[in-house]
């Protein structure tokens, strides 16, 4: 009989429903022979692989989910890391299946087996994702695994990093004379300088790192848990990028079992300016428009309204397109909507651009003067990251006064359909205006000179809410008047002379 006899006979008597069978079960899987049995499959190609593991049974019960996994965790770790294989955060976070409740993370806590988790050999290479799952441990557990504080033990993170080619901050600020309690201390308490400590680092011949910025406490928050931590960010994104290193939307969004993330905490110190600084996302204004859409509506308010990023992004835009504005060689329509990015994806055009409107009255003049003819339809072209039109972006950059006026030049005047056109958000353009406090712009008379009705239509289309900054009554006037000096205007310039 080979060396799996054991289990053979083990089968045997299950089905056989010896009552003795248990005794069979025992001597197939005793300790003395586990090495032996595992040499056996391996001969003949009889893996048990981690899919095995997870398998239920005709019942639909997971196997492992037993004490006796966590008391074998090494030896069944081995076998299936012999198969190429090993055991991952998914592993360990996720549901056995789509219907479990459970998964080997309730199992490690029922029967004490967070210890066999946290171990080198089982995160080598991997370090991140067992610090998530270090961060989703419960706090007691995580006291009799690491330290007493919830730390993730330190021999362990130096062993797991190292296996990456990195070293914990912990040991960088150590070299510094900061312990983990005085970097940490250096955010949370007034009496500390924050300017004095990064002035410290550069006589050190270090500086404000990013792995330092966004090393968790035993919590699992960074010092931008602490307000303190807010008024030397901008000092801190300097210094990282004077060094090649710089904030990535990952690690705004980056939570820590149950803490919030980094764009959180700016939310609730009312920060979020300065996570939007524009200088901060040059070159990167897909990741600066992706950071947004995470920040949840009951954060957008003073400092950072959706105007205010709005704002923030026509800066941004200028910073990475500005120079590519084709200043001196803008009178020509093609120009103005050939975009300056050729072959991205996002189509920036010059017409679309904040800095353009500087040109704009110069731009009209030449172009007039060459017969050529700017339309509504060109401001409908889209442009920029969010795929807004050229006529957005120029309300949205606070120069829809100076678009209307442009178009006028040329004849076009918008229409009640230009102005519920909506942008990437949803939001009208005639609601955009009004959130901006704009509507004064939208009903300039010479906007809608021989064309009250249609005036009347817009403001028909106004949220109640809007109604109050304006003077219906007195625009009506205002419009009509300077529709009947056009009309005596017409009149005088079509009488013969005597």
């Amino acid at each position: 009989m080979s060396d799996d006899r054991y289990i053979k006979q083990a089968i045997v008597a299950s089905l056989c429903e010896r009552s003795d069978a248990e005794k069979y079960r025992e001597l197939a899987f005793n300790k003395d022979n586990m090495s032996a049995l595992m040499d056996a499959f391996t001969q003949q190609s009889r893996k048990i692989t981690k899919a095995d593991l997870f398998a239920p049974d005709d019942e639909g019960k997971i196997l492992i989910d037993t004490p006796g996994f966590w008391k074998n965790f090494e030896k069944i770790h081995a076998l299936i890391k012999s198969n190429g294989d090993h055991f991952t955060y998914d592993d360990f976070a996720s549901p056995y299946s789509s219907s479990a409740m459970r998964s080997l993370m309730d199992s490690a806590e029922e029967f004490n087996g967070f210890h066999k988790i946290f171990r080198p050999e089982v995160w080598e290479g991997d370090y991140d994702r067992m610090e998530k799952l270090w961060y989703e441990t419960p706090m007691p557990a995580r006291e009799s695994v690491g330290n007493e504080q919830g730390y993730i033990d330190i021999g362990l993170k130096r062993t797991v990093m190292a296996s990456e080619g990195r070293v914990p901050p912990e040991d960088g600020l150590s070299q510094r004379g900061y312990s983990r309690a005085d970097f940490f201390g250096v955010f949370s308490m007034q009496s500390k300088s924050t300017s004095a400590f990064i002035n410290k680092l550069h006589d050190d011949g270090d500086y404000f790192r990013k792995e330092y910025a966004l090393m968790p406490d035993n919590g699992g928050d960074t010092i931008f848990y602490h307000p303190k931590a807010w008024s030397a960010y901008d000092d801190v994104v300097k210094d990282m990028k004077a060094h090649g290193e710089r904030f990535e939307v990952s690690d705004f969004l980056k939570r820590n079992g149950a803490t919030a993330s980094i764009l959180h905490r700016a939310a609730h110190h009312k920060t979020l300016d300065k996570v939007f600084k524009p200088d901060h996302w040059k070159d990167r204004l897909e990741d600066m428009v992706t950071l947004w859409s995470h920040v949840a509506d009951g954060w957008k308010m003073p400092p950072m309204t959706p105007a205010a990023f709005d704002n923030a992004y026509a800066a941004a835009e200028s910073m990475t397109y500005g120079a590519r504005l084709p200043a001196n060689d803008m009178a020509a329509k093609s120009v103005l909507l050939t975009p300056v990015n050729p072959g991205a994806q996002h189509p920036v055009r010059p017409l679309g651009m904040r800095d353009f409107w500087g040109y704009a009255d110069t731009v009209a003049t030449q172009l007039l003067s060459k017969g050529e003819k700017m339309t509504r339809a060109d401001f409908m072209q889209p442009s920029g990251v969010m795929g807004e039109t050229c006529l957005m972006q120029a309300a949205k950059s606070g120069n829809f006064a100076g678009a209307a006026r442009f178009l006028l030049k040329f004849g076009e005047k918008l229409e009640l359909d230009d102005f519920l056109k909506r942008d990437a958000r949803g939001d009208t353009l005639l609601n955009v205006l009004a959130d901006r406090r704009q509507l004064d712009d939208v009903f300039m008379p010479e906007l809608w000179v021989g064309r009250v009705a249609e005036m009347q239509g817009v403001i028909q289309k106004l949220r109640v809410r809007d109604r109050e900054q304006i003077d219906v009554e007195a625009i009506g006037v205002r419009v009509r008047q300077a529709t009947v000096r056009q009309q005596v205007k017409k009149t005088r310039f079509k009488l013969k002379p005597d």
